[in-house]
């Protein structure tokens, strides 16, 4: 089977489930609570569809297509805390690991029954392959349920299952692994490594969608072998990064190794486990804010046409024929806020969607709710703060309220408790715990205490200023090496708000490039008069 021909058969029947573009009106950016109904609404008219996903076998619906649903589920639930979100989450991931070829006892071409999902559909069902980007995009949410139930003391109950999904993640990776079995190696399982970079000899989305599965199990289980290959995907990648310098945008070819089709810019839908790819590796440290700024660049000055329709490529060529799919851009929403009115102005009035789509729709969810400075409240009530320093600006510094009042994106932040009742957080290197701040301009003094855990490096704690674009800077970055004893009060930080900011983020945290975790408590900040 020649493989280069039928990468581009990967969305079949796309147009069957996209809307004809029409010119879409712009909407009023929405609230929280009108977007999960709108997300209510229609997942309720799409229902059918997805639990139809779980009868298929050998094609595209077991990977590629109910993928998205599974994320648009763990996306709602990230979004709402509503656990009945999970719950559908597990019934599609529980079908699906029904539906592996060891499970089913099926074998591929090669005659090999492993615990990944064989398609027979680019072949007329007489060949069966492990496709890279089916199982990437498959299993990420498995790996990223299991980091999020391993880090919440509240998911506790869904600790068996993140177990199982967490080895099936693990399983399924090391399928397309086969350097200790070589007579076994194909297109999708033969790495090309040298001690910067690693890459399959496939378009670029199939080796980013193996990366983000890695990040998500180096998340969960913070096994460092996960974490070095994501970082050489990553700089695999960045070889092939192309600068629009006029529109200080990066663009990049789908497959740029191939003959057949190194000229052709990434398209719509391959580019979706990109994006995801880079917010990872964003967290992680491998992108800076300038790389960032760049991305959401190509989505808003190419990606978004002037007459308001959606570029079928990143070369802004073509017109895409899932338009909505715009909303999987909003990882770049901080530097770039005007991708949730554009999304929500496509999204508002569809009710039949493309998975990918209804994905794009709980990213939105996701992004207004990752804003909105009045979350809604946790089905049981928090604990009251105790009362902390006069004139504190922090919500619950002494975490004697759990988590209230901190973002917890990433879910690395947890609450402990010693001996004697007090509460304190545990962080690792994270861009997702933080608090946001509306502040005056002014001078501000900072303190914690801080305790070393297992960080191989410093503590640091990150000041950004946004401005009401959502542009920022960063322009603190404190750092603290503990004794390794007991807590410790950190020096005095002094923060400098100018004029020009709409709010301010703190981010308690560990240095970029360490493993491991510091302990935080008493977090107080208070303006100089």
């Amino acid at each position: 089977m020649k493989k280069s021909k039928s990468v581009f058969g990967i969305l079949p029947l796309i147009f069957l489930f996209s809307l004809v573009f029409a010119g879409y009106s712009q909407a009023a950016t929405p609230s929280a609570a009108t977007l999960r109904a709108k997300f209510d609404q229609v997942d309720q008219y799409n229902r059918s569809t997805w639990e139809s996903y779980k009868t298929h076998v050998d094609n595209n619906y077991p990977t590629w297509e109910e993928s998205y649903v599974t994320r648009a589920y763990l996306t709602m639930y990230k979004a709402t805390k509503d656990e009945s979100y999970l719950n559908l989450f597990t019934g599609h991931i529980d079908s699906q690991l029904n539906r592996r070829d060891h499970i089913r006892k099926v074998t591929d071409y090669r005659g090999l029954s492993l615990p990944a999902w064989r398609n027979g559909s680019f072949a007329n069902y007489q060949s069966y392959w492990l496709y890279a980007v089916q199982t990437g995009v498959t299993v990420e949410p498995m790996a990223e349920f299991a980091a999020m139930v391993y880090n919440d003391p509240a998911l506790s109950k869904y600790k068996a299952k993140a177990d199982v999904y967490l080895q099936a993640a693990k399983d399924a990776v090391k399928v397309h692994d086969m350097k200790e079995q070589p007579k076994y190696l194909d297109t999708n399982s033969n790495w090309i490594e040298d001690s910067t970079t690693m890459h399959l000899n496939l378009p670029i989305n199939m080796n980013l969608a193996q990366g983000s599965a890695m990040f998500a199990i180096y998340e969960a289980t913070r096994d460092k072998t996960y974490l070095d290959k994501a970082t050489k995907i990553t700089n695999y990648f960045k070889k092939y990064l192309i600068l629009n310098t006029s529109l200080n945008a990066y663009t990049w070819k789908y497959f740029p190794d191939s003959a057949d089709y190194g000229s052709v810019y990434e398209d719509t839908g391959h580019v979706v486990p990109e994006l995801e790819f880079i917010n990872y590796a964003y967290k992680h440290g491998l992108f800076s804010d300038t790389d960032m700024q760049r991305f959401a660049n190509t989505a808003t000055k190419i990606m978004v046409k002037s007459n308001g329709s959606i570029a079928h490529r990143l070369d802004g060529s073509g017109t895409s024929p899932l338009p909505g799919t715009i909303a999987q851009w909003l990882w770049f929403a901080p530097w770039a806020p005007s991708l949730i009115d554009t999304s929500w102005s496509i999204l508002a009035n569809q009710s039949s969607v493309h998975d990918m789509v209804f994905d794009g729709l709980a990213m939105l969810n996701y992004t207004v709710a990752q804003g909105n400075q009045s979350p809604e409240p946790a089905p049981e009530p928090e604990p009251e703060p105790e009362p902390e320093t006069e004139n504190n600006l922090i919500v619950n510094g002494n975490f004697s309220a759990g988590l209230q009042g901190w973002a917890n994106e990433t879910s690395t932040a947890v609450i402990n408790t010693e001996a004697n009742g007090n509460k304190y957080v545990s962080n690792n290197y994270s861009w997702g715990f933080y608090q946001k701040l509306n502040l005056q301009p002014g001078t501000y003094k900072l303190n914690m205490k801080a305790k070393k855990g297992t960080a191989n490096r410093s503590a640091r704690v990150v000041v950004q200023f946004f401005k009401q674009d959502g542009s920022y800077t960063v322009p603190y970055a404190f750092k603290f090496n503990s004794t390794g004893g007991g807590w410790e009060a950190l020096p005095e930080m002094t923060i400098t708000v100018p004029a020009a900011t709409a709010y301010v983020r703190i981010y308690p945290s560990v240095d970029a490039g360490s493993s491991g975790i510091y302990y935080f408590d008493d977090i107080t900040l208070t303006q100089v008069k």
